[in-house]
This record gives structure tokens, C-alpha cells and sequence, in this order.
């Protein structure tokens, strides 16, 4: 491969469910509180796939607080038709950032003719920003997804601002601790204050792997 050919994308959803067969006891399903490896790579195979390519997943950044929701589900049992009372619990408010790249299929040589990576990248980029060609699922089919273009690592994502308010309140703990200063009021409040005014920010605290180590190397 002559260029890294990566896409960069959001998908977002009311309700997520990313489950395992060993969490499915009695029929009820309780999701995972992150996406699997492989449910953002069928996903990403939703927006665009050909044999002739193999997804990878380089990078996600969970936007959203994570937060479950219980719902009673009717399923229909397999032997008689009629109806059971489940409880699954979802994923509520999903949204994703996902940075990936693909690499050709060693494993269909026939299709070698195919491995155009211009076309490839061009069309893959063309279909996320369309939606993608097929319909989008977070996990399961009742859990509608929407893909959308982005740049990966902008935003304020909810756990890198919480990493970030943590470790400059124990800055400034520390701070008025070595200088003898009084506390006045608790660090997490002086933090806060801190990122409400500008003084500090986010990307300040927090390094996003890929994003700063990219911009690192261009400088």
C-alpha cells in the first residue's frame, strides 16, 4: 500500500446494544459499555465493502457519557410462538468518533485487478459522507445508527474533559499545598472555574493518541 488510506467518521444512535452469547442468560441481553472491535468494523463494511479490502479499526473516542437503559422486551419463543417478557438493557445517547484504514485481501488473489487504492478511498469517503450504502445498526438491528463525516479528534469528548478536570484540580491541590496557600475552596471548583474561563483547556490535559502524535511529527 502506497498511502495510509484511512476515513474518519461519527456514528451516532438513541440506543446501542454490543452483547455476547454468555451475557444472553434465560434470553435477556445487557450490553457491553463500549462498542466491540467488530461492531464498528460491520459497521464501517455497512458504509462501504468489497472483497477485494479488509477493514481495521485504528482508533474510537467514546463521545458521550455512557449511560444504560432498561427496556421490557416481548421476544417470541423459538417452540411455541408465543410471547415472552425480557429485560434488555441498552446503550442510551451513543455517539462515536472512528478512525480506521483498510488493506488489501491477500486471500483473493483473483480480484488483484481491483486494487486501485484512489478508487477505494475515494468512494469509501464519498459513501460516508452520504450515510453509507447500507442501513447502519449500533449492535442490534432495533438500534438505528447514523454515520456522518468528521475529523477525528475535534470535539470535547465527556471522559476526556472529566481526565482533565481531575488532574489540574490535583495541579492546583498541589499547588496550594508546597506554598503554604489556604483552601478556600475545593480544587474540583477552582478546576472547574479554571476550564469555564478559558484559562485551561481540554486538549491542554489530555493528549488523544493518533491525533497529538500526528501533529507532533508534522512539526
Amino acid at each position: 500500500m502506497r498511502h495510509p488510506n484511512i476515513v474518519e467518521f461519527q456514528v451516532t444512535g438513541d440506543y446501542g446494544l454490543f452483547s455476547d452469547p454468555i451475557m444472553r442468560v434465560g434470553g435477556e441481553k445487557c450490553s457491553y459499555q463500549v462498542p466491540t472491535y467488530e461492531a464498528l468494523k460491520g459497521i464501517l463494511s455497512s458504509v462501504y465493502w468489497k472483497p477485494t479490502l479488509i477493514w481495521y479499526i485504528d482508533a474510537v473516542r467514546v463521545m458521550n457519557q455512557i449511560q444504560t437503559e432498561v427496556k421490557g422486551i416481548r421476544p417470541i419463543h423459538y417452540q411455541d410462538g408465543k410471547n415472552d417478557l425480557s429485560y434488555y438493557t441498552y446503550l442510551k445517547n451513543c455517539r462515536y468518533q472512528i478512525r480506521a484504514h483498510f488493506e488489501w485481501n491477500e486471500n483473493r488473489p483473483e480480484l488483484a485487478q481491483d486494487r486501485s487504492e484512489n478508487k477505494h478511498h475515494n468512494i469509501a469517503k464519498r459513501m460516508i459522507e452520504k450515510g453509507g450504502r447500507r442501513d447502519i445498526f449500533l449492535g442490534a438491528r432495533e438500534c438505528q445508527g447514523y454515520v456522518e463525516s468528521c475529523v477525528f479528534g475535534e470535539g470535547e469528548s465527556y471522559y476526556a474533559f472529566v481526565v482533565a478536570v481531575a488532574r489540574h484540580a490535583r495541579e492546583i491541590a498541589d499547588y496550594w499545598a508546597d506554598n503554604g496557600l489556604p483552601m478556600e475552596k475545593k480544587p474540583v471548583t477552582a478546576s472547574l472555574e479554571d476550564f469555564a474561563s478559558g484559562k485551561v483547556r481540554v486538549r491542554d490535559m489530555v493528549k488523544i493518541k493518533g491525533v497529538d502524535e500526528e501533529a507532533q511529527t508534522r512539526a
